[in-house]
């Protein structure tokens, strides 16, 4: 486009944009400030900045020559003063929810998982972006994968219920060794690579995954799961390693032990489980008391209990102080006694004590029971639960002699 192709200029109009075919021109006082090629909207919104900062236009001016509203004027500048002129690019977007994915795209994800036979998320995800420019997220495609049957429950764990890997093995350095990823040449699923296994049983000719390494993710939750995939990529969070438990209280039945005793379904919108792994992952991290509680960042510890957030130390005392009027503390005590026992982690056996009962609480002797929120001795306890040197549990529920000892005595 050449000069004379511009336009007569008009006194009483200081600010054009002319569009051509090839390139839009920004004429300001007969000159040519800035052109750029149709269809840039960060150069058409660099220059709608440019124009303000330099005081050759007011807002309303450069609303009326632009097109556009005088508010997205005023937020183009905000932006900039506020971020610089990266606000002014679009980025272009994902699909954030399911609506927001449309048929063809899913029609797409799984023409290249059954026609094309590719397997692995992050592979269709390339597949996408290389054969038809699109761009999906991984949990986009995930979604998809499980709407059509090859993401469900089952195959999420890979194991029975009562089939645990071990999450404790020790590389050749002595070092713990959590491994989180598929086989080598496989690119990672991790809740998508188990499902090809599982599809296999079910329906013949559904291609698998060379290699699969199923780890032992059974005892996690759906949300924690969804945090080591994101573990995977270097997400951080305070409390992970809290979830090397997780395994472990599956195993030994911690919450269908409380659930035999405690029958609280739910409270203030959280499960039993819920409310226990709190308070049990607050006394693992060293919280000693509900006060000391509130420093816990609430959604990074609610990624151990499975939801966004963890419970309020309101929500905490209200169920504690619900717990106690059941007064099943003993038949608590017993239960677990019984589950120590099944597992081999406990021996039966009975002490007589002649005297009085004085269980040692730190390195000063003391004559009575220690106040753990108090810091204060008090006594009126009659039950004690400690570990031995060998950190076996040992479970005193005190009871007075029912003979004389004295007179068994010789």
């Amino acid at each position: 486009m050449s000069r004379s192709d511009l336009g007569e200029w008009k006194e009483d109009q200081s600010i054009r944009v002319i569009e051509g075919d090839d390139r839009t021109h920004v004429i300001v006082k007969g000159q040519i400030y800035m052109s750029w090629e149709p269809g840039d909207e960060g150069a058409r919104r660099l220059a709608i900045v440019q124009l303000y900062e330099n005081g050759m236009g007011t807002q309303e001016q450069l609303a009326e020559a632009f097109g556009v509203h005088v508010n997205t004027v005023q937020k183009y500048l905000t932006g900039f003063a506020l971020e610089g002129s990266g606000t002014l690019v679009s980025q272009r977007r994902g699909p954030r929810s399911g609506w927001k994915l449309k048929p063809h795209v899913r029609s797409k994800i799984l023409a290249i998982v059954f026609l094309e036979g590719v397997e692995g998320v992050k592979a269709i995800q390339a597949r996408l972006r290389e054969g038809w420019h699109e761009d999906i997220s991984l949990p986009s495609i995930r979604q998809v994968l499980g709407e059509n049957g090859l993401l469900h429950e089952g195959c999420l764990h890979g194991r029975s219920e009562g089939d645990h890997g071990d999450l404790f093995d020790r590389d050749e350095g002595g070092q713990l060794d959590l491994d989180l990823d598929c086989d080598e040449n496989s690119d990672g699923w991790f809740l998508s690579d188990a499902a090809w296994g599982c599809a296999e049983k079910e329906k013949p000719g559904m291609p698998i995954a060379a290699g699969i390494s199923l780890r032992a993710r059974s005892g996690y939750s759906s949300a924690q799961r969804v945090y080591i995939d994101r573990l995977e990529q270097g997400d951080y969070n305070a409390y992970a390693g809290g979830l090397l438990f997780a395994p472990l209280l599956e195993q030994y039945e911690f919450l269908p032990t409380l659930k035999r005793v405690i029958d609280i379904p739910t409270h203030e919108g959280y499960s039993l489980e819920e409310l226990c792994l709190t308070l049990l992952y607050a006394d693992v991290f060293g919280f000693r008391s509900m006060e000391d509680f509130k420093r816990a960042y609430p959604e990074e510890f609610g990624v151990l209990i499975g939801r966004a957030q963890s419970p309020s130390v309101f929500t905490l005392r209200r169920f504690l102080h619900k717990v106690r009027e059941l007064d099943k503390s003993e038949a608590l005590i017993d239960e677990f006694a019984v589950s120590y026992l099944k597992h081999g982690l406990a021996e039966w056996g009975v002490m007589y004590i002649d005297g009085h009962f004085l269980p040692y609480h730190g390195i000063y002797p003391i004559k009575k029971g220690w106040h753990g929120v108090r810091q204060v001795p008090m006594k009126g306890s009659y039950n004690f639960l400690a570990v031995d040197e060998g950190f076996r549990p040992w479970l005193f529920l005190i009871r007075s002699s029912s003979e004389d000892l004295l007179q068994k005595i010789p």
